[in-house]
């Protein structure tokens, strides 16, 4: 079962409600998209993103499209995952902790990199932060990005290009 495809085991949950289908499905993905979510949404969430990203993998699987790849088809729940976990925490405005205080750790200089870079994500458009967040975290191909997002391939390799000059741009480089 191990070796066996990531269609097939979805084809086994699907039809028989193969249990461990899916776990092999959670032990080949889960820690991929921890990373993703880790890099793009913060560490402090990403476990919970992953579990209820499999939830939505469960609740959705009959709607799976068995002629299709299913790593492109889990990425894009995924980023809808991600994307309602953006808008839940706009909704809530947070009180940042300042030195001093209980629960406060100064942050390291890769923590300081990733909050930066996770803020100049932020202020990219929807359609290109999508493509760059499934590049660089979620390390899909241009393809695999197409195929989860409903676009050609070379509009996600236009978005990632637009999505590069402008973060260079935002994080001090040349535009």
């Amino acid at each position: 079962m191990r070796h066996d495809s990531d269609e097939a085991l979805m084809a086994r949950y699907i039809d028989d409600g193969d249990r461990d289908a899916f776990r092999v499905l959670f032990d080949r993905y889960g820690d991929r998209l921890h990373r993703f979510f880790s890099r793009s949404a913060g560490p402090e969430v990403a476990a919970d993103l992953v579990q209820t990203t499999f939830l939505y993998l469960h609740r959705a699987r009959h709607d799976f499209d068995r002629r299709r790849a299913l790593r492109p088809w889990l990425f894009a729940i995924a980023c809808n995952t991600r994307r309602e976990h953006w808008r839940r925490r706009k909704r809530r405005a947070e009180t940042p902790l300042r030195e001093g205080q209980e629960g406060f750790t100064a942050p390291s200089t890769s923590s300081v990199r990733d909050r930066l870079v996770r803020r100049a994500l932020e202020q990219l458009p929807e359609h290109q932060r999508e493509v760059m967040v499934l590049r660089w975290y979620g390390e899909l191909s241009f393809a695999e990005i197409a195929a989860a997002l409903g676009i050609r391939t070379n509009a996600a390799k236009v978005r990632a290009h637009r999505a590069h000059r402008q973060l260079r741009t935002l994080l001090g480089g040349e535009p």
